[in-house]
């Protein structure tokens, strides 16, 4: 089974961190972003792009302090891109002159928007990963990824993936399943595939105001239907060949007793997020004063992991109301992010649909086909 890296496939170390130099600054007015206006929340605001000082003192610290001969470094927003293509040849250099003899690996998370051709030679050269969202169809991306003017930005991310693909560039797509979509797995599924894309990761959008679902929210078992019309497509012709995360996730817990998506982790707290100012939080689902566990400047990412706001974040992960649910282990109560105001997890249907309809065929593949 090949494991990739994405915004949400996190390596199981100490701690990770993903790094949004741009903070929520982007080049699209996505009406489902959960982080668009965030910093305007914040006590401290942070700046429109990172500082050298700052991404200097964050490439050394996260080095320095990873336990591992491999760091991983995750670039998101926002629109990361916003940085300018100088500020990310300057994080080249700054690995290469940190690295102390570990092995630096990058990801980038974009909208796809501002690749062209030299981004892309530049992603190439520099073996980047990059993450690239795209929800599926034209009808179902246009219909919330728009751009400031309100436009579709669809055939211009398509045509950023033409780029990827003809530059041999590795990329995995991150596909929200919202209300637009959710009953369109089918052809979601193979209208990516028909462009070349081969790596997949499905997100559920879950959004919760005044305690109603807000209208782009996935239905609760929405997002199980539509995973469940992707696996028939791909277990009947694409195994080997398409790579869909949540999928690997499930076969990685049969075969190792370990979720690779962080919604079905047992614990909460892996990824840590830095904000342009330097500023770290627990979750890039929770970039609120409460849970801002430190800064760059004046704590290392061992005193942030310690303190007490990212304790009390560890304990937002509540399976109380689970009993004795023979799905527990499978899906651990899901992410905090999706909880209902009644306490319950918005897709605790979902999960339990899919798990039981593939549990016979993810333990046939882990035993005979990987």
């Amino acid at each position: 089974m090949k494991e990739r890296f994405s915004g949400y496939d996190m390596v199981n170390t100490n701690f990770t961190v993903m790094a949004k130099p741009v903070s929520d600054r982007c080049n699209l007015k996505c009406e489902y972003c959960f982080y668009l206006g965030t910093k305007d929340a914040l006590s401290d605001k942070p700046m429109d792009t990172m500082s050298d000082e700052i991404l200097e003192a964050f490439i050394c610290k996260y080095i320095q302090e990873s336990p591992t001969p491999q760091v991983n470094f995750v670039w998101q927003g926002g629109e990361p891109t916003l940085a300018g293509l100088d500020f990310f040849v300057r994080v080249v250099e700054l690995q290469k002159q940190h690295a102390a003899g570990k092995v630096i690996t990058n990801a980038l998370q974009t909208n796809g928007i501002a690749l062209n051709k030299s981004w892309v030679e530049f992603l190439k050269a520099n073996h980047f990963l990059v993450g690239i969202s795209l929800d599926g169809t034209q009808a179902a991306h246009d219909q919330y990824r728009i751009s400031t003017s309100g436009k579709g930005t669809y055939q211009a991310v398509k045509d950023a993936i033409k780029l990827l693909n003809d530059y041999q560039v590795e990329y995995n797509v991150l596909c929200t399943v919202n209300s637009a979509n959710f009953n369109k797995g089918k052809s979601v599924y193979n209208n990516l595939k028909s462009i070349g894309v081969r790596y997949i990761q499905f997100i559920p959008i879950v959004t919760y105001k005044k305690n109603t679902p807000v209208g782009f929210t996935v239905p609760e078992k929405g997002f199980g239907k539509f995973l469940l019309d992707v696996f028939k497509e791909w277990v009947e012709q694409d195994i080997g060949f398409m790579f869909v995360m949540n999928f690997e996730s499930s076969l990685s817990y049969y075969a190792n007793g370990y979720a690779l998506i962080c919604f079905n982790q047992k614990q909460c707290g892996a990824p840590l997020v830095i904000e342009s100012n330097g500023d770290l939080y627990s979750c890039d689902h929770f970039v609120e004063d409460r849970f801002k566990v430190g800064n760059i400047m004046q704590h290392s990412f061992a005193e942030s992991i310690q303190s007490n706001q990212h304790k009390q974040f560890l304990t937002l992960r509540n399976v109380s109301r689970c009993g004795k649910c023979e799905y527990l282990n499978l899906c651990n109560g899901g992410c905090p992010n999706h909880t209902k105001p009644n306490g319950e997890n918005h897709l605790c249907q979902s999960y339990k649909l899919f798990f039981k309809q593939t549990e016979g065929a993810m333990r046939y593949i882990v035993n005979n086909i990987l």
